[in-house]
């Protein structure tokens, strides 16, 4: 498997929250696989999403009908991560959102295909907060 440079996760989110140009449906591979969850404490319902590349790119599709703009002149660092470890090929995470429809600790678990692109991502949010580590 190839090494990148930097882990997938963080060049997805440098891309999902605009910091570096692109969409992030092309950081994808043709046999991607995901699932999202995402709390709804005090409000909406929680929500589910997964599927395969089509599937998230409808997903952003429905983000950008929401009025999330496609390519931000300002944009904003939306997802931090805090915690990031390499286990027998696989990206472990433990970040933030913020900012965004839904906040909250992220945990997450990513597998990048040999040509460095994300083949599968799993994410789930939390209200439950750690600790920032220092670095």
């Amino acid at each position: 498997m190839a090494i990148q440079n930097q882990s997938v996760l963080a060049r997805f989110f440098d891309v999902l929250d605009g910091m570096v140009e692109g969409d992030p449906v092309d950081l994808l591979s043709e046999d991607f696989e995901f699932e999202m969850v995402f709390p709804g404490v005090g409000g909406p319902p929680d929500e589910r999403v997964s599927g395969g590349k089509e599937d998230f790119r409808r997903f952003m599709e429905s983000l950008y009908a929401r009025g999330r703009e496609r390519h931000p002149i300002n944009p904003e660092r939306r997802h931090y991560i805090h915690t990031l470890t390499f286990v027998d090929g696989l990206e472990l995470m433990v970040g933030k959102a913020v900012g965004g429809r839904r906040q909250g600790t992220l945990v997450a678990a990513a597998e990048e295909d040999q040509e460095g692109k994300l083949r599968r991502y799993v994410v789930v949010m939390s209200s439950v907060e750690f600790p920032v580590p220092p670095h």
